[in-house]
């Protein structure tokens, strides 16, 4: 119990949690920008829409830091620029593939937890509903009776706190998150591979690039309140 009083406060005092947020928020803001850069294509502005205002401030640390190297990256010219189907390459394997592959394996890990805590509820709720029903019919020997009065008393505590655990972890929400952005960047990336207009296929490239800095606002507002507190 120290120990994990200890984690906590330290954690708060440090704000640990709060930094996680915002070097994962740059994290995912620079691997972006590396693409929109090869296709000489501004990106998005960092200004949350009024539905993701709790996500962070155009003013915060990580929007200036973001802009001071986005803004020092070198120009390509147009007679520099790389051609449409190489860039068609780049962009499927090392961004919009990569990505799918990503909301689909956290869509699939969130749903397994979401599902392993909810039987193990229903399993102890299960037990706790016969011990107490064995325990009612007076039946048993002494020992067993023990036994009993401790299934009673630990089974619904211990039901309660994976219940509080899938509830924090708001499982079930993201892992159907995930999966709608999947779903939404296979359609974009079919629409890519359709498009034969450059000028149209860099209006796509610029479509994903804002989808994926609104599902990362999104992501934020959700974690933001998260925050690791004592267990009660």
């Amino acid at each position: 119990m120290i120990a994990v009083l200890g984690i906590v406060w330290i954690g708060r005092a440090r704000r640990w949690h709060e930094k996680w947020l915002d070097y994962r928020f740059l994290a995912e803001r620079f691997r972006s920008a590396a693409f929109m850069a090869a296709c000489d294509i501004n990106v998005a502005a960092l200004r949350p829409p009024r539905h993701l205002s709790l996500a962070y401030s155009s003013h915060d640390w990580m929007v200036a830091a973001f802009f001071s190297v986005w803004n020092r990256r070198p120009v390509l010219r147009g007679r520099d620029s790389p051609p449409t189907e190489g860039l068609k390459s780049l962009l499927f394997k090392a961004w919009i593939e990569d990505q799918i592959g990503y909301q689909e394996k956290v869509s699939k890990r969130q749903h397994g937890q979401h599902q392993v805590m909810s039987r193990i509820t229903d399993t102890l709720f299960g037990l706790t509903l016969l011990a107490a029903v064995l325990h009612v019919a007076d039946f048993a020997s002494h020992s067993l009776e023990q036994a009993l009065s401790l299934i009673v008393i630990a089974f619904p505590a211990a039901a309660a706190s994976l219940a509080g655990i899938r509830t924090h972890g708001d499982y079930l929400r993201k892992s159907m998150r995930s999966a709608e952005m999947a779903r939404h960047l296979r359609e974009i990336r079919d629409r890519m591979e359709r498009e034969k207009d450059r000028e149209s296929f860099f209006k796509l490239v610029s479509e994903t690039e804002e989808m994926m800095l609104r599902e990362n606002e999104d992501w934020r507002v959700t974690v933001r309140f998260h925050t690791p507190e004592l267990p009660v």
